[in-house]
């Protein structure tokens, strides 16, 4: 899984599969789009470990 968002050190996991990408800033995000009202909030985009937005660092070694 080299080079996917598992290996990244802006990737926040929230599970065994998925997590977070704090890479860029929080992206607007519409609760509902059928509703009348703006509905939105920010929120970081949620990706599977095994995706890759092209902008990897990897997590430094310890």
């Amino acid at each position: 899984m080299e080079g996917t968002c598992i290996t990244c050190c802006f990737w926040k996991r929230f599970d065994a599969n998925t997590g977070e990408c704090h890479c860029k800033a929080p992206l607007p995000f519409n609760h509902n789009p059928k509703d009348q009202m703006i509905n939105f909030e920010t929120r970081w985009p949620l990706t599977n470990k095994e995706q890759s937005c092209g902008e990897l660092k990897p997590i430094p070694a310890s």
